[in-house]
């Protein structure tokens, strides 16, 4: 039982040492056969990245309003404004990335409460905050040109500047009383942050010019006033939330090695392929010293040769025309017919018939 118990324990060692092996032969089976991933593709994946960099302005028209906690009655502020530098990052090569968005924004803040349910004065408060978003901007492309539409999501911190009051008529307008709203270190808030979410449009207006049209939600995680165990008169809860659409314009800073190869894959590939150059087979030119060949083009031949040849074919021509001339002025005999003459026939009369000829005897034969 222990004998049996060892060799299947050595069998499963060796069946898990051959895993590695066998993965390894497979893999290396698939890269010869070309089933892996070509060295191009991996390093065109992680090669260089291809980026813009925009610079730009923006500003636009909002309002806001504030949740309290307890709650109570309240209305937009309207007459808010918004502007700003800012700077994007664009990955253009690369799907599904977007665009970060870094900003300075002034911007104006504020809400409308009533002092009792049904109340027709109202106290209104705006304020003016100094916001440093960070935003990333997933788009989808709309053609060739660079326009595109895209999303907005990303954190603000702001710091409150100055702010204002006013306590009116809400049906009249009629104001009762106003001025600058005094900060306390023991009542508010000035730094506040928040989460931002929009969408917009970008169009490419040519020469790196771009114009772009976008609304935004802030929404405020902070208070405005402090919490309620440190002044008695806050509300438990008081963020303060801003609408707003802006227009903006962008200049992208050039790019020299990404607009020419933007502009070479605008190019359809019938047009390059026709755009092309044939390529030129290079045709040896005859050496100094040779005789191009005819009928054979870039094949030439050396004096030699030609003379060489010129010696045979006059060699035959000779022994064509003159054969009793052999080599080297010596002459060949012609080769002997045999000395016998062939006679004419002879002329008869008709109804006659010819006498057979005579021969002669050779000498030395008996008549």
């Amino acid at each position: 039982m222990t004998m049996r118990s060892n060799i299947l324990r050595l069998a499963l060692a060796a069946l898990l040492l051959s895993l590695p092996s066998a993965a390894g032969a497979q893999a290396t089976s698939t890269a010869k056969k070309g089933k892996g991933i070509p060295t191009a593709t991996v390093s065109a994946e992680w090669g260089p990245l291809q980026v813009d960099h925009y610079v730009g302005i923006r500003g636009g028209y909002g309002m806001g309003n504030a949740r309290f906690e307890p709650q109570r009655q309240t209305e937009w502020h309207q007459g808010l404004y918004e502007f700003g530098v800012l700077y994007k990052l664009d990955v253009p090569k690369q799907k599904y990335v977007g665009t970060m968005e870094f900003g300075i924004n002034y911007s104006e803040k504020g809400y409308v409460v009533h002092q009792g349910t049904d109340s027709e004065i109202v106290d209104s408060r705006k304020y003016s905050t100094l916001q440093l978003p960070i935003l990333w901007q997933p788009y989808l492309p709309l053609g060739r040109g660079g326009s595109r539409f895209y999303l907005t999501a990303g954190p603000v911190v702001s710091y409150a500047l100055k702010s204002t009051y006013r306590i009116y008529n809400y049906t009249t307008d009629e104001t009762i009383e106003e001025g600058p709203y005094e900060y306390s270190s023991v009542r508010d808030n000035r730094w506040e942050y928040g989460l931002i979410f929009g969408g917009g449009f970008i169009v490419n207006l040519g020469g790196g010019l771009r114009i772009t049209l976008e609304g935004r939600y802030n929404i405020t995680l902070s208070d405005t006033y402090k919490s309620v165990t440190k002044y008695s008169d806050n509300p438990f809860r008081s963020p303060v939330d801003q609408i707003n659409v802006t227009a903006g314009i962008l200049y992208r800073i050039p790019n020299k090695k990404f607009d020419r190869a933007v502009s070479e894959q605008s190019v359809p590939a019938r047009e390059r392929r026709q755009k092309a150059p044939e390529p030129e087979v290079a045709v040896p030119g005859p050496e100094a010293g040779t005789v191009p060949t005819p009928g054979k083009p870039g094949m030439t031949a050396t004096p030699a040769e030609t003379t060489d040849t010129t010696v045979v074919s006059e060699e035959i021509r000779d022994t064509t025309l003159a054969p009793d001339e052999g080599p080297a002025g010596s002459t060949v005999p012609a080769p002997e017919t045999p000395d016998t003459a062939v006679p004419a026939p002879q002329e008869t009369a008709p109804g006659k018939t010819a006498a057979p000829e005579k021969k002669e005897p050779e000498a030395g034969q008996q008549k």
